[in-house]
């Protein structure tokens, strides 16, 4: 960290503003522009992340590469980066903390609103780091599903292997869209033009490939579990995603979204379970058992 703060400072003219935050994949450390810096835009609100294993790595990576494709897409950019694809650094914008998605409607017409917008810009470089979703499932396909979950699981592994052998809109994904990786970034004026826009932008990529309908799941997981799961609170996110992808694709889509919610939190349960984390196990069937009682299997 140390020296990617020495190499940052002789380029840009930033220094640490207040001490680091360690992460359980790296540490994020608060930066203030010093008076030489030549960043574009008049803000001092900077953080450097650096990041020690490779998802993180090639997330930052595939953040970077995109914004430079695109830069209108809701992605927050990379000012600078450094390492490989194993460890990499990274000065990004700090996002405005004060305002940050709720558990409200709105939060989640924006994210369908944002992941759409980043669908439809989609990059054209580098494209190699990015991951099948036939990898991204191996956990739940390609391992053994036994314990007290074994039967739900393997629901979800037969889904997965359905929709992923039959592909609609197959585009580049964030892979985890969801409440706490789509931030405010207030108005950020330009030091020529000094026009600003209110930004909402897409952090922590894992940068996968697949269909479409995938990004939207991650949603129904968040902001909280417990939340999540409470049947009223699922089925009115349930009507607003289902009608914002039928409005996209122009066809029914409720029963193939809700096969995906099972696909991916089945999938996520597999993580938790490899994790032995057991309370989240049930957190996060508890809102797959919803769509399965929806789906009326």
């Amino acid at each position: 960290m140390r020296s990617a703060l020495e190499r940052i400072h002789g380029r840009v003219d930033v220094h640490s503003a207040f001490a680091p935050l360690e992460t359980a994949t790296g540490v994020i450390v608060p930066l203030r522009v010093g008076a030489g810096s030549p960043l574009p835009y008049v803000s001092s609100a900077l953080v450097l992340k650096c990041a020690f294993i490779a998802e993180e790595s090639i997330g930052m990576r595939v953040q970077h590469n995109w914004h430079a494709d695109c830069p209108t897409a809701p992605v927050a950019p990379v000012l600078w980066l450094d390492g490989s694809d194993v460890a990499c650094s990274a000065v990004m914008y700090r996002a405005d903390t004060s305002v940050s998605l709720g558990f409200d409607s709105a939060s989640t017409t924006l994210l369908c609103e944002r992941i759409a917008a980043l669908h439809d810009a989609q990059p054209h470089s580098h494209t190699g780091l990015f991951t099948s979703l036939s990898q991204r499932f191996a956990s739940l396909l390609h391992h053994p599903l036994d314990g007290p979950y074994a039967q739900l699981l393997r629901v979800g592994a037969e889904f997965a292997r359905e929709l992923l052998a039959e592909p609609l809109d197959v585009t580049y994904l964030h892979g985890d869209a969801h409440h706490g990786n789509l931030l405010y970034f207030g108005v950020a004026h330009d030091r020529q033009t000094r026009e600003g826009a209110r930004q909402w932008k897409f952090i922590d990529f894992k940068g996968l490939h697949g269909e479409s309908t995938f990004d939207y799941c991650n949603l129904m997981f968040n902001p909280q579990l417990a939340f999540a799961a409470r049947l009223d609170v699922f089925t009115s996110r349930l009507e607003l995603v289902v009608h914002h992808l039928e409005g996209l694709h122009n066809k029914p889509m409720r029963e193939r979204y809700l096969r995906w919610l099972v696909a991916y939190g089945c999938l996520s349960a597999a993580w938790h379970q490899e994790d032995d984390n057991l309370e989240s196990v049930e957190g996060t069937l508890a809102v797959v058992r919803n769509a399965v009682t929806a789906l009326e299997l």
